[in-house]
């Protein structure tokens, strides 16, 4: 199972889901219900693959330079904020706030856009007027772009 799929089961899990604060699932009582140590586990994942990426940005981080993306403009905010401990961007809270950030930022929308799909798919199995015409529509443009004959086409949507 992917990293993904892992993470999206563990964290539909009801009981995480109703506790105020998701770091009360690592609680004795709690941690069997929510399955927290995998949670754990997998934001560990998350955060190695997304380190080597900071600090490449870092090495290469010259704040006289326009920069490339978001990781540089939030290494700009902290080479800014380095004297103010209290900041989000400070020296202690900048890292791993950013590795937050960019964690969310991984996610975010997958929920959206599966409940999506899922819902176009349900309308198109109920609505076989609207599946002719968007077939119609694709066959119209693939054919025209591609120069494919229909039933290759056919084949491969089939």
């Amino acid at each position: 199972m992917s990293l993904v799929s892992r993470t999206l089961n563990v964290l539909m899990n009801p009981v995480l889901a109703l506790l105020p604060d998701r770091k009360m699932g690592a609680w004795p009582i709690l941690s069997k219900l929510t399955d927290y140590d995998t949670v754990q586990a997998i934001n560990d994942q998350i955060f190695a693959y997304l380190r080597p990426y900071i600090n490449d940005h870092q090495a290469e981080f010259n704040p006289d330079n326009p920069p490339r993306d978001l990781i540089d403009v939030w290494l700009a905010e902290m080479h800014d904020k380095s004297g103010d401990r209290r900041s989000g961007f400070g020296p202690e809270l900048g890292k791993d706030t950013l590795l937050l950030v960019l964690q969310e930022l991984c996610f975010a929308g997958m929920d959206t856009t599966s409940q999506s799909t899922t819902w176009f798919l349900f309308y198109l199995l109920h609505n076989p007027k609207a599946k002719q015409q968007i077939q119609d529509e694709i066959d119209k443009v693939v054919l025209v772009v591609c120069r494919c004959p229909s039933s290759f086409v056919t084949e491969i949507i089939v």
